[in-house]
């Protein structure tokens, strides 16, 4: 195999430095020193298998090298007589098939000597099968035994091959049909950037001429009680050997304190979102104007006063173009708000805030509600704590997808009941199915019976009247 390796790459390059001029079988030479590379022996074997096979001649180095292949496979592999006469066989029918077709189709030689394509053999091979079938029969013939003959030298099937191409061809058609869409996506896009900077502009120049809209300070943190400046003054501890103290509450400073507000959209932005809403509404024959602008600690209200004849549901029905001017999720009508003549237009701001506990905890409203039942809910757009009574809910039900907020808003419900509420005012079963959720708050002395966990135990828990 080694061998074969050494002379197919001895071959090649004897082929490759083939020179007409050097003493050979069809020429005796002139006396000049050899230019082959291979010497005068690769001399002669080139002009011979020029001759002989004309251009087909450069398919041997590739032939030998498939053979190196082959008998190293028959080596390892065991491959039965049967399938190396029909390797042998393929690789016959591929020289004499390629030679044909040369002589057919380039009538001049390989060699100066040469009097056809395909040497010697393209030549006994063409010419016979010209007389019988004619150019055309005997093209047919020749393709087909080639064919025949790569498939049977290089266990090709044509089939899988067309399978593969079809496949590969699918695939790249879709690629390119996904760039092509790709391409018109990013030329749209550019193209409605450039509408919206013009818009912009347009806006900036409006902005100049006319009055602002009032602008809402942003977001404060909810008053404090006085039970929290007063525990600020001095902790009282949670739990005094192991039982909670008779007639207090725990204190405040145990709850995270609020971190840093974080900003949302600047007055400039606010402004120019200002005359951008009145400018969409207006290209759809709906004449608004903006008159302040509410931000809040997720989402920023605007209020607008409609001209006189223009509904409200007009606007209701423009809320998605109104989302896509102004480049965000979604925005919601407020078709009626409480105490004003507007409508209110809500957009999700660019970063929520985060709402502690604590805030609402601390606030006047929840400290002046006298129910023991009282919970804090969160905080309204002004930034105020907003509060509910339990007492008036006969039923509650918390539902959500994963991760929007339930276990949150289970946890504040309770340490909301635990904060207002002593185990004297207040006591609580906990059902917990899932065995996690409520374990934190087992032995706290609200509680009427440990945190039940065994539903066949549920019912006894309620029967505890």
């Amino acid at each position: 195999m080694i061998g074969l390796v050494a002379l197919t790459g001895y071959f090649l390059i004897c082929l490759l430095s083939y020179s007409a001029s050097d003493p050979a079988w069809t020429y005796s030479g002139d006396g000049s020193e050899v230019q082959n590379k291979g010497g005068r022996f690769g001399a002669w074997s080139a002009d011979l298998f020029l001759n002989a096979f004309g251009y087909s001649a450069y398919f041997f180095p590739l032939i030998f090298a498939l053979l190196s292949g082959r008998l190293l496979r028959y080596r390892k592999q065991g491959v039965p007589p049967y399938s190396r006469f029909v390797h042998g066989l393929g690789m016959v029918l591929t020289v004499v098939s390629a030679c044909g077709l040369e002589f057919l189709h380039f009538p001049g030689g390989a060699t100066a000597a040469a009097t056809a394509g395909g040497g010697w053999l393209g030549l006994a091979a063409g010419q016979w099968l010209l007389v019988v079938f004619g150019i055309v029969g005997a093209t047919v013939a020749l393709l087909v035994t080639l064919f025949a003959g790569v498939s049977w030298a290089l266990d090709v099937s044509w089939f899988a091959v067309m399978d593969r191409t079809g496949a590969a061809t699918c695939h790249w058609a879709v690629v390119g049909w996904k760039e092509l869409v790709q391409l018109s996506d990013r030329t749209r896009g550019a193209r409605s950037r450039r509408k919206r900077q013009e818009s912009v502009a347009e806006i900036k120049r409006e902005m100049e001429q006319k009055e602002p809209p009032r602008i809402e300070p942003k977001v404060i943190p909810p008053r404090e009680g006085i039970r929290l400046q007063k525990e600020k003054q001095k902790t009282i501890p949670l739990f005094i050997d192991g039982k909670a103290p008779k007639g207090n509450l725990p204190t405040l400073t145990l709850l995270d304190e609020p971190g840093q507000h974080v900003g949302g959209y600047s007055k400039q932005a606010l402004e120019m979102m200002s005359r951008l809403v009145e400018k969409k509404l207006r290209d759809f024959n709906v004449d608004v104007r903006v008159e302040s602008v509410q931000p809040g600690p997720v989402i920023t209200q605007f209020e607008i006063d409609p001209a006189p004849g223009i509904k409200a549901s007009q606007i209701v029905g423009l809320a998605r173009d109104l989302a896509r001017a102004l480049s965000v999720v979604s925005v919601r009508v407020v078709e009626n708000i409480p105490g004003k003549t507007f409508i209110g237009l809500e957009i999700p701001n660019e970063e929520r805030e985060t709402v502690f506990l604590l805030e609402g905890l601390a606030s006047q409203v929840y400290e002046a509600s006298k129910s023991p039942l009282t919970l804090v809910l969160g905080k309204d757009i002004a930034g105020q704590a907003v509060i509910s009574d339990l007492s008036k809910m006969p039923h509650l039900l918390i539902a959500g997808t994963t991760g929007a907020g339930k276990s949150v808003c289970v946890n504040a419900i309770i340490l909301s009941i635990i904060y207002k509420s002593t185990p004297e005012d207040v006591r609580i079963i906990m059902v917990d199915p899932k065995m996690l959720e409520l374990s934190a708050y087992d032995g706290i002395p609200h509680l009427l019976t440990p945190v039940v966990t065994d539903m066949q135990k549920a019912a006894n828990a309620l029967r505890w009247c």
